[in-house]
C-alpha cells in the first residue's frame, strides 16, 4: 500500500525539491512512511485513523510530532495532528 504524506507534516523540515535532499531527509521520509504503515496494519478493526509519534530533527524546539494516518482512495494518507 502507498503511504502519501502532506506537506504539513514536514514541509517545515524537509525541501519542497527533492533533489534537495541529504540522506538525512530521504532516511526520515522513510521512517515515517515505515512508521505509517506499521500504525496503520496493527489498528483495531473499524479504526478510520490512528495516530503515531515521530521524532523529528530539533527545530524550534520540536523535537517530536504525532502524526496521523488515514486511508483515502486506497492509498494511505500521513497528515499532522
Amino acid at each position: 500500500m502507498s503511504v502519501h504524506i502532506k506537506l504539513s507534516c514536514i514541509g517545515d523540515i524537509l525541501p519542497v525539491k527533492l533533489n534537495e535532499w541529504t540522506p538525512e531527509h530521504r532516511a526520515l521520509h522513510h521512517e515515517i512512511s515505515h512508521k505509517a504503515l506499521e500504525a496503520w496494519q496493527n489498528r483495531d478493526k473499524g479504526i478510520q485513523s490512528v495516530r503515531f509519534m515521530q521524532q523529528m530533527p530539533a527545530r524550534q524546539g520540536l523535537h517530536f510530532r504525532f502524526l496521523s494516518v488515514s486511508e483515502q482512495d486506497g492509498k494511505l494518507i500521513v497528515s499532522r495532528s
